[in-house]
């Protein structure tokens, strides 16, 4: 019985891996915001552990993708990063939070397991969320697109970047380095 269900485990992982199969045109993330030090800057990727990659600020555009389950929506899926090395690797961004903060940090890992499902509306890169628990009974209902983004002064892994971060629900993001920010897709041919 615990075989079958380690079985039943694997294969749905793997299930999951290869369904985001289909990728995007490529493109880069340029940085929107009033504040004149981010924006119009790009979201790159800066070493923060072995493969392991921050979305830092940088003054170049950086090539990445979404991969997706469908050529018909190529808005939903995971963003990917391709790794640079003998046998490139696509990463897929996912949020690392840390209890002590209400500020997630965006980090490219290699592979698709574990990465932040995302979607672009508009061109503005967001999450999905179907929850609104400022509500008694808490409320759940259709998706819908949050864009709660800033770039923060971060620390993962003793490295020290201005990252991409998500802040989570309605507050301010505790971490006072923080600035509002829209990330734009800009398709590169």
């Amino acid at each position: 019985m615990k075989t079958a269900a380690i079985a039943t485990s694997i294969l749905a992982s793997a299930l999951a891996v290869s369904a985001q199969n289909i990728q995007s045109k490529p493109f880069n993330l340029e940085i929107v915001s009033d504040d004149d030090t981010v924006n119009g800057k790009y979201v790159g990727a800066c070493h923060s552990g072995a493969a392991i990659e921050s979305l830092c600020l940088t003054d170049r555009p950086v090539t990445m993708h979404l991969n997706s389950t469908s050529e018909q929506d190529l808005d939903n899926g995971l963003l990917t990063w391709l790794l640079p090395s003998n046998l490139p690797v696509d990463s897929s961004m996912r949020l690392i939070a840390d209890p002590s903060s209400n500020v997630a940090q965006a980090l490219f890992y290699p592979g698709p397991s574990g990465g932040q499902y995302v979607q672009f509306k508009d061109d503005k890169l967001t999450l999905l969320s179907n929850i609104d628990d400022t509500q008694v009974p808490i409320k759940a209902g259709n998706p819908e697109s949050l864009e709660n983004w800033f770039f923060c002064q971060s620390y993962y892994t003793s490295y020290r970047y201005n990252t991409l971060s998500w802040v989570y629900g309605k507050a301010e993001p505790q971490n006072p380095t923080c600035v509002k920010v829209s990330v734009k897709r800009n398709y590169e041919y």
